[in-house]
Formats: structure tokens, sequence, C-alpha cells
């Protein structure tokens, strides 16, 4: 992907993150489908989730159990099918760079 494009994920402030690491970070989804809805994102920008590396792909999957205990606390979320913790490829781990509304 051609760096001279911004991302408007990596314009969010460390502040907002709800976990981190060195090559991955997560937030909570200003346009969610259901309370607790994040998007997991790495901190080079990217096309698509095929695009990171084998370690970018395993810190951004890495935040998946943080995310979740932190979400059930924050939204009093119980561990019944309504409120199931759900990983997809349009939801936590694969939310590339070009989503340009996002801000």
């Amino acid at each position: 992907m051609t760096q001279d494009l911004e991302s408007p994920f990596l314009k969010i402030p460390c502040s907002e993150h709800i976990a981190a690491n060195d090559l991955a970070f997560a937030i909570y989804d200003r346009f969610p489908v259901s309370n607790g809805h994040a998007l997991g994102i790495t901190r080079r920008m990217i096309a698509t989730w095929c695009e990171a590396s084998d370690s970018e792909q395993a810190a951004t999957i890495s935040l998946v159990n943080e995310v979740q205990l932190i979400s059930e606390t924050v939204f009093k979320l119980c561990k019944s099918a309504k409120d199931s913790f759900e990983i997809s490829g349009k939801g936590f781990l694969v939310r590339s760079h070009q989503v340009r509304s996002y801000l």
C-alpha cells in the first residue's frame, strides 16, 4: 500500500486505545453494531489482512482476550448467547486502513 495515503486510524490518540502492543492496537468502533464492538488495527498501514506480516497478525490477535475482558467489564456483558464475543473478518481482526469515513 502506498505510504503517501493517510490512515484515519493512525491519527487516533493512544488515550482511546483499549489495548495495544508494539505492532497493533484496539479501539472501540465509533459506529458499533453492538456494545463493545472493537477494531484491531495494525500500526503499519495495510489495505487487507493478508498484507499484514505474520508478526502483525499475531500481535493483533493477541489483543483479543484483553479486549474481551475489558469489554465485559465496561459494558457489563455476561457470557450468554445474547452477549457473545465473536471474532470475524468484518469485526475485530481485519479492519484495513481503507475506511475513509471513520473519523
